[in-house]
C-alpha cells in the first residue's frame, strides 16, 4: 500500500501553531531585552510606522513637501519617540505623494492607537482577501503564522494594504474588470512593486481593467500634488537619489532585502556588477509576464508569475513585502488541493512559506540572501507548468482539427 504524504490536514494546524507561538516567543523576548538594553534606535516595535505617522502629521500642518527633508521630519520622529538619538537611513521618507495621502489621517489619533487601528485594519483585509479564495480550505492560522505577517506588523508597515490590493486586482480581473483596474491603480501608492501590471494587462488585452487603472493612478497622482503641492513631486523624485546613494553606501539592511540586488551585494559583487545582474533577472521576470499573460493560461498561474515576477523587478524591497509572496503560495497551495499535486510542489511551498523565517538570519551568518532563489524555484516551476498547459492546449486544437 502507498503511504500517504507527510504533509496532512493536522499538521497543517500543528506546525503553523507551533510557528506562531515561536514567533510570539520571539518578539516578546526582543520587548523584553529591549527594556533593559535599549539601543539609540528608539522604540523596539512600529519602527516604519512612526515615520508614516510623522509624515502625516506634518502634511496635516500643511508642510507635506518637508517631510522629504530628514532634517525637519527628523524633530517630529523624536516626538514621537524621544529615545531617538541620531539619524538612520530608515528615517528617510522615500514614498510617492500618493502614499502620503493615503496616509494623511494618521496623526488625527495619537501614535499608539493610530498604529493599532492601521496594523490591525490593515492585517483583517490582507487575511480577508487571502481567505476569500482559499475557501472552503481554512488557512488563517497559516496566515497569522506566515513570518511576513508578524514582521510587517510588528514594524507597522504598509504592505499588508498592497498585498490586498494587488492581491484583489487579481482575482476580480476576469470578473469585475473595472473594480479590478481600481485595485490596480491604487498600487501607485507603492509603484514599485506594480512596474509590471500594466505589461500583463496590455498583452491580456483586458483593456478595461488597464483604463480604470490608468484613470485611478492619474486621479490619485493629481488629488495628491493639489493637496500637497507640486514641489513633493519634487522633493519625491530627489528622495529616490537618497535613496540609491545610501543602498550604495550600505547604509540600508541588505540582510533585511530579499533581492538579487542585495544577494550579490553580500556577496561582495560591486554595486555596478550587482546593478547589472538585479537588471538581468528583473529582465527575465518581464519576460516571463510577457509569456505567460499573452496566451490563454489558468488565472491562478498567471497572478502567480506576475506577483513573483514583481517581487523580481524592485531593488530596494524589504522582508516585509514578502507578504506579497503568500499569494501566489495560496494560488498554488489551492489549485495542487483542487487538482492534484506535481512531485515535489508541496515541499517546495513549505519551504517558500517558511523561508521568509530564515532570510535575515542566513544573510547575517553566510552572507546568503535566500529570499530570490526560493522566489525563482516557484517562478520556475509555475513557468514549466505554463508550457505543459500550452503544449496540451495545442495537442488538444491539433486532434480536434483532424476529427
Amino acid at each position: 500500500m502507498k503511504a500517504g504524504h507527510w504533509l496532512t490536514s493536522k499538521r497543517l494546524v500543528f506546525y503553523p501553531a507551533a510557528m506562531l507561538l515561536a514567533q510570539i516567543l520571539g518578539v516578546c523576548i526582543l520587548l523584553y531585552l529591549h527594556r533593559y538594553a535599549p539601543g539609540d534606535e528608539g522604540m523596539a516595535f512600529s519602527s516604519d510606522f512612526r515615520v508614516f505617522w510623522s509624515a502625516s502629521h506634518l502634511a496635516l500642518e500643511g508642510r507635506g513637501v518637508d517631510a522629504y527633508d530628514i532634517n525637519k521630519l527628523f524633530p517630529v520622529l523624536q516626538g514621537v519617540d524621544p529615545a531617538l538619538v541620531q539619524i538612520r537611513a530608515w528615517f528617510y521618507w522615500f514614498y510617492p505623494p500618493t502614499f502620503l495621502l493615503v496616509i494623511l489621517p494618521l496623526a488625527i489619533l495619537p501614535y499608539l492607537l493610530s498604529y493599532a487601528i492601521f496594523t490591525l485594519g490593515t492585517l483583517f483585509c490582507y487575511a480577508a482577501m487571502l481567505a476569500s479564495f482559499a475557501k472552503p480550505h481554512r488557512i488563517g492560522l497559516l496566515i497569522l503564522a506566515f513570518p511576513p505577517t508578524v514582521v510587517a506588523a510588528y514594524n507597522g508597515q504598509n504592505s499588508f494594504l498592497t498585498a490586498t490590493l494587488a492581491g484583489c486586482g487579481l482575482m476580480l480581473l476576469e470578473r469585475r474588470p473595472v473594480v479590478a483596474g481600481v485595485c490596480i491603480g491604487l498600487l501607485a501608492l507603492k509603484p514599485h512593486l506594480a512596474i509590471l501590471f500594466p505589461i500583463a494587462l496590455l498583452f491580456a488585452h483586458a483593456w478595461k481593467a488597464m483604463l480604470a487603472a490608468a484613470v485611478t493612478a492619474l486621479c490619485l497622482a493629481v488629488t495628491s500634488l493639489l493637496a500637497f503641492g507640486t514641489d513633493t513631486a519634487f522633493a519625491f523624485m530627489n528622495s529616490i537619489g537618497i535613496a540609491r546613494q545610501l543602498a550604495t553606501e550600505g547604509a540600508l539592511p541588505l540582510e533585511k532585502m530579499p533581492t538579487i540586488f542585495s544577494a550579490a551585494r553580500l556577496m561582495g559583487a560591486s554595486t555596478s556588477l550587482a546593478n547589472g545582474i538585479h537588471f538581468s533577472v528583473a529582465l527575465f521576470g518581464m519576460l516571463a509576464v510577457v509569456v505567460v499573460w499573452r496566451k490563454p493560461q489558468p488565472m491562478y498561474l498567471r497572478a502567480s508569475v506576475l506577483v513573483l515576477s514583481s517581487l523580481l523587478v524592485s531593488p530596494h524591497m524589504f522582508d516585509y513585502d514578502l507578504t506579497w509572496l503568500a499569494l501566489p503560495i495560496a494560488w498554488m497551495g489551492v489549485h495542487g488541493l483542487e487538482r492534484g499535486w506535481r512531485r515535489g510542489e508541496r515541499e517546495l511551498l513549505v519551504a517558500a512559506w517558511i523561508s521568509p523565517l530564515a532570510c535575515d538570519a542566513v544573510a547575517r551568518g553566510l552572507s546568503l540572501q535566500t529570499g530570490p532563489l526560493v522566489i525563482l524555484a516557484m517562478l520556475g516551476v509555475l513557468l514549466y507548468r505554463a508550457r505543459q498547459a500550452t503544449h496540451a492546449q495545442g495537442m488538444a486544437i491539433e486532434v480536434s482539427s483532424t476529427t
